[in-house]
């Protein structure tokens, strides 16, 4: 029987109550406000990834490289999450999905397991989106909306994925696909808006044009730097491990220490 290592989520930290004050009908609405802490996972990685250099290769001088880039650390950890009770019990259901087929023992070839995983990926994948989907801007005190929204997803999914799943399957779960389309649609989206906007602002729909033109060029930028940062990134990581050639290594069981779902720490 084949049994991959344990899914680990990141642990939710309630913060505090915010109460919108946003000009529509949330407005007055009291949301808990989360942080995702990375640290216990990103320990349980690198103590298997530690056990793993001891057994493939202990002569050859290799870090854990469990940080992003500065900008994109320091987004994920500061990132606050405003999360209505529905969404909250939504994401425990997806992650105790996730963590059940994810964990079910199967008797098969590698291809055949590999498309039994498929529906705990997507169970992963919603339960990153639906936090995505709850990103607060302080600033507001509302929702995030637009391409800091998907980086903020996409960097999730990475931090996720980045030690449960080969490097060549990365940009696949961290949905680099989906942000290269959205910047093709912001991209086309942008020449319309110039072409109707003109040159001078004349009524409102120029204003509400050259907003929208404004909103497109930002969000082409904020895509086009995050790839590059990632893909940069990666390949760092790509030029320290493949200075290592692992043997066959046979992990511990860590079955006392799985989770059922991701943990909540609530008010």
């Amino acid at each position: 029987m084949y049994r991959s290592m344990g899914l680990r989520f990141p642990r939710l930290d309630f913060v505090r109550d915010v109460e919108f004050t946003h000009a529509n009908r949330q407005a007055g609405k009291t949301v808990a406000l989360f942080r995702l802490d990375w640290s216990e996972k990103d320990r349980f990685h690198e103590e298997h990834w530690t056990k793993w250099k001891a057994l493939s290769c202990p002569d050859i001088k290799l870090e854990f490289a469990g940080k992003f880039p500065e900008e994109y650390e320091t987004l994920l950890q500061g990132a606050r999450f405003a999360i209505p009770q529905n969404y909250l019990n939504e994401i425990h259901r997806m992650t105790q999905m996730a963590v059940t087929e994810w964990n079910t023992e199967r008797s098969f070839d590698t291809v055949i397991r590999e498309m039994c995983l498929e529906p705990a990926q997507k169970f992963v994948e919603c339960s990153f989106e639906l936090i995505g989907d709850c990103i607060y801007d302080a600033s507001t005190n509302y929702y995030k909306r637009g391409a800091q929204k998907h980086i903020i997803t996409s960097l999730m999914l990475y931090r996720f994925w980045q030690y449960q799943t080969g490097r060549g399957l990365l940009e696949e779960r961290a949905q680099f696909d989906w942000l290269e389309k959205l910047r093709e649609r912001a991209g086309k989206e942008q020449l319309n808006a110039r072409q109707c906007a003109g040159d001078l602002v004349k009524d409102k729909q120029g204003v509400r044009d050259v907003q929208r033109f404004n909103e497109n060029v930002s969000t082409c930028y904020d895509i086009t730097k995050y790839l590059r940062a990632m893909r940069d990134y990666a390949k760092v990581l790509d030029a320290a491990y493949s200075t290592a050639v692992p043997g066959p290594v046979v992990w511990e069981s860590v079955k006392s220490e799985e989770q059922d779902a991701i943990p909540v720490n609530e008010k």
